[in-house]
């Protein structure tokens, strides 16, 4: 049975070298980051229309300019730690969102220069959400003061606080490949679904 879960996963999965440290670890069996919870997706789109200004008309004609990149929302995603391992897992995920949003800096860095890496965002199936090519243009936790917090132990040594219950959002923008843009859509394919089971992450 197919995992609809929704997901935000590295596109090397988990021969991604960004997991191969001990703080990401446990999130090494998915690639990157499944929700363990269902969260609220808000999915927007805008076609922008500018005004073709014409002298003596009461109705000024609209000129289609383009359509913007979808955005897409994840609020409400909560993770809890009833478990050490859960508490790992949570620990990963809030280190996990710290890393993917920097990049590749510093001149040890064989990657210097390199942006922040595109996730595949996926969920409820693959007509909803497959493969969509994401990035992270911001994200947020609050650490509560009304929950217990469990001490944890990293792979690394390095010891933890991590609280029960914290609730993450992340803000994704869609970011398709150019090329595959280009040679590959139509609308009528969209339409139709073609482009869709391709799972190439055109929504």
């Amino acid at each position: 049975m197919a995992d609809n879960r929704v997901s935000l996963l590295l596109k090397r999965g988990i021969r991604d070298p960004l997991l191969q440290g001990p703080l990401l670890s446990p999130l090494k069996e998915f690639g990157g980051v499944v929700f363990p919870y269902t969260p609220q997706i808000t999915y927007q789109v805008k076609a922008n229309w500018r005004v073709f200004e014409l002298t003596h008309t009461n109705y000024q004609p609209q000129v289609y300019s383009k359509t913007d990149n979808p955005s897409i929302s994840v609020t409400n995603a909560t993770f809890t730690a009833a478990t050490e391992k859960d508490a790992k897992y949570m620990f990963a995920v809030m280190h996990f969102f710290k890393t993917v949003t920097k990049m590749s800096f510093g001149v040890k860095d064989p990657n210097r220069g390199s942006p922040p890496p595109v996730l595949n965002f996926s969920g409820y199936g693959d007509a909803q959400f497959s493969n969509v090519p994401v990035i992270i243009t911001d994200f947020n936790f609050i650490l509560p003061n009304d929950v217990d917090y469990i001490k944890v132990t990293l792979e690394n040594g390095s010891v933890v606080n991590v609280p029960i219950k914290v609730d993450i959002t992340v803000n994704l923008l869609v970011n398709m490949p150019l090329n595959d843009i280009k040679n590959n859509f139509t609308l009528t394919d969209f339409a139709s679904g073609k482009l869709i089971a391709q799972k190439k992450g055109y929504i």
